[in-house]
C-alpha cells in the first residue's frame, strides 16, 4: 500500500494519498480525495499532468505569505489555489539556506531539535494555527464532497504533518496509524534531507550544524509526542481541541467522516 500511497513526481517531495487509511469504527479513507504534500513550485508540465489525471481539483497553500511569494506553486490548469498560511513567517526554516542557518546552529547538536520542538508547540498554540485549522475544516465541510483536495506547505512534514493528524483524529483513524503516516515523511524526504547534508558539508560546516540539519529536515516521534502531550495537559485531549478550539460539533465531525469515509 505504501507505493500506492506514494504518488511520484519528477520535482515534488513528499507526495501521498490519504487513502485506504482505517477507522476504529472499522470504516477507511476514500482514496483520491485527500493528498498531503511538500511545495509545487518545482512542478514539471509532466508532474502537472500527473496531478491534474489524479483529479486534484483544489490545492490549499499552508505556507507563509513570504514563502508564497518567494517560491510560488506551478499552478496546475482549472485547479483552484487557496492561501491558508499556519504561520506569519517559516518556523520550520524549510526554505532557508546553509548560509542563513550557520549562526543558528554551529554551536549545539541539539540546535535544530530544540527549535523543532518549539515549533510544534507553537503549531498547536498558536490563535493564527488555530485559526487556519479551523478555516481547513470548514473548507473540507463546505466543498469537500466535490473535490479533490492537496494541501501542503514547503517540505510536507510539520504544517502539512499537523494538518493530517488533526484530520486524521477528527475522521476516526487511531493514533498508531496517525503516528504510521506522521513518520512516513522520512520515507519521502530524505533525498532532500540528503541533499542539504551534502550542501552543508560542502560549506564546511560542523558536526552540530550537521545533526541540526538532520533534525530540522525530518520528522521525529519526539515532535508528534510533544503535540499529544500539549493537546492532552493543555486542551483535555484531542476530541476537546477539536471541539473547543476549532469550532468542530458532534454534526461536523459526521459530515467530514460521510465525505471522506466508506
Amino acid at each position: 500500500m505504501l507505493d500506492e500511497r506514494h504518488i511520484q513526481l519528477q520535482n515534488g517531495t513528499n507526495f501521498r494519498d490519504l487513502g485506504g487509511y482505517p477507522t476504529n469504527d472499522g470504516r477507511t479513507l476514500k482514496w483520491c480525495r485527500l493528498i498531503r504534500s511538500g511545495d509545487l513550485s518545482r512542478l514539471t508540465i509532466d508532474d502537472q499532468q500527473k496531478l491534474m489525471d489524479y483529479g486534484i481539483t483544489t490545492i490549499i497553500d499552508l505556507r507563509s505569505t513570504a514563502e508564497v511569494q518567494q517560491f510560488p506553486d506551478h499552478l496546475i490548469n482549472g485547479v483552484q489555489w487557496m492561501a491558508l498560511p499556519i504561520l506569519d513567517d517559516d518556523e520550520t526554516e524549510s526554505t532557508q539556506t546553509i548560509q542563513d542557518l550557520q549562526e543558528l546552529y554551529s554551536i549545539s547538536p541539539r540546535g535544530g531539535y530544540l527549535r523543532m520542538t518549539n515549533v510544534y508547540c507553537q503549531l498547536v498554540i498558536s490563535d493564527q494555527a488555530k485559526m487556519a485549522y479551523t478555516r481547513f475544516f470548514r473548507y473540507l465541510l463546505e466543498h469537500g464532497k466535490e473535490e479533490t483536495i492537496i494541501f501542503h506547505c514547503t517540505a510536507g512534514k510539520d504544517r502539512t504533518g499537523i494538518v493530517t493528524i488533526l484530520l486524521l483524529a477528527a475522521l476516526g483513524v487511531p493514533v498508531d496509524v496517525i503516528r504510521e503516516d506522521y513518520l512516513l515523511t522520512n520515507r519521502y524526504s530524505q533525498q532532500r534531507a540528503n541533499s542539504r547534508i551534502v550542501a552543508a558539508r560542502e560549506a564546511q560546516m560542523n558536526d552540530n550544524f550537521l545533526q541540526s540539519i538532520r533534525d530540522l529536515s525530518l520528522v521525529s516521534e519526539d515532535y508528534l509526542d510533544r503535540v499529544f502531550s500539549i493537546v492532552n495537559q493543555a486542551y483535555g485531549g484531542m476530541n476537546a481541541y477539536l471541539h473547543d478550539e476549532l469550532e468542530l460539533g458532534e454534526d461536523d465531525l459526521h459530515k467530514l467522516q460521510k465525505i471522506y469515509l466508506r
